[in-house]
């Protein structure tokens, strides 16, 4: 079975990290029976070496949104040049194709239509979005079967025109190892929470401003790192919030952190906390939990399908319910008890590679059923 795999925007954040990983793990698991041409952006991916999957890569010209059209049109080019049997797509749009198409959906604005999500967004992010939806929409006749991480989100696609077409649950899995050590919980101050994200505006990041005047009102001896680029032009506004407000011994903005360097960033950290309202997954939950790191998180629907009581949880709305959640983290045998419940979630977690095998088959049986049918 010959597979094509788009995988051309999967260039930044928890996206890529979900490509990388599948082709990494596709690469372990297909056989002589599978041909896999894997398309993508040439940063980051240029540097893994593989067995038995070929990748093609995007032009660099390309690869910005601007420039979405002409993407889908080299992906056609592709299509027409390589003749797949099943076309899998990481890139949540779908392709215009008569070839069996098998979608993954990772973008939580599809299903998620509350008004808090929505009703306040920055006009150029509701406009980009809509579009996105838009479009979503209307190529949504080409594809054959849909995938989703959560049953959270499959639950939710049972509300709108996602519901046409049979959903599969495969959850994504997570980058670092489980840490072999025993518990240690940081006895130094001031205790260190990191929020592991990029700035979006579902990540909710404008709420630890509150969080921090609490926190400085208050005098309680902790920091929140936050790892956002400081040169993106939608982070100006929020830095100079923390300047403004004298909270920069507070809020701490170490930059964006190198794949390669997450596991050090979050060991050296007290807790992990996670103000986001929307996600697909949540990959740093699990991260955390690898590393026998707490987790504060939102208490939304996509963090309890995952974390289930192993977190703290608070209303990502209310300043004062992140800050109760902060100091509740202080108490050891509730800090010691979460983490177990952490570690036993991850334990059973499956590896990328029994995702990957989930995938493959999946695409198998929708293909060998198309040649039935």
């Amino acid at each position: 079975m010959k597979i094509l795999i788009n995988a051309i925007r999967l260039s930044s954040a928890g996206g890529q990290r979900v490509g990388i990983n599948l082709l990494k793990s596709f690469d372990n698991v297909i056989d002589s029976n599978h041909e896999i041409l894997f398309l993508c952006p040439y940063e980051d991916y240029s540097k893994i070496n593989l067995k038995r999957i070929i990748k093609v890569y995007l032009p660099a010209k390309l690869q910005t949104t601007a420039k979405w059209v002409f993407g889908q049109r080299w992906v056609k080019k592709q299509l027409t040049k390589y003749n797949p049997d099943v076309v899998f797509n990481l890139c949540n749009t779908p392709s215009k194709t008569t070839i069996i198409q098998v979608l993954l959906l990772h973008w939580p604005y599809a299903t998620y239509n509350e008004d808090y999500i929505w009703k306040n967004m920055p006009i150029t992010d509701l406009l980009k979005r809509k579009l996105r939806f838009f479009l979503i929409k209307k190529n949504y006749k080409y594809v054959d079967h849909l995938t989703v991480q959560t049953y959270s989100m499959q639950k939710r696609s049972k509300r709108n025109f996602l519901k046409s077409k049979e959903v599969t649950v495969i959850p994504s899995s997570f980058d670092l190892q489980n840490s072999g050590q025993s518990l240690q919980i940081q006895n130094t101050s001031p205790k260190t929470f990191i929020y592991l994200s990029k700035y979006y505006y579902h990540k909710n990041h404008n709420i630890l401003i509150e969080v921090a005047k609490i926190i400085k009102k208050k005098n309680l001896d902790f920091i929140i790192q936050v790892t956002i680029d400081e040169n993106q032009s939608v982070t100006k506004n929020f830095l100079k919030k923390i300047t403004d407000f004298e909270l920069n011994d507070i809020i701490v903005n170490v930059g964006a952190i190198p794949a390669d360097q997450v596991d050090s960033v979050i060991e050296k950290a007290f807790a992990t906390i996670n103000p986001s309202f929307l996600e697909s997954f949540g990959l740093t939950y699990l991260e955390a939990a690898s590393k026998n790191k707490l987790v504060l998180a939102s208490d939304l629907d996509f963090v309890r399908e995952t974390m289930k009581d192993a977190a703290i949880y608070f209303n990502p709305f209310d300043p004062d319910s992140i800050v109760d959640a902060m100091i509740k983290s202080l108490d050891k045998t509730l800090y010691a008890e979460k983490v177990k419940k952490g570690r036993e979630i991850i334990e059973s977690w499956p590896s990328w590679d029994n995702i990957a095998t989930q995938y493959l088959n999946l695409l198998e049986k929708i293909y060998l059923n198309s040649k039935t049918n």
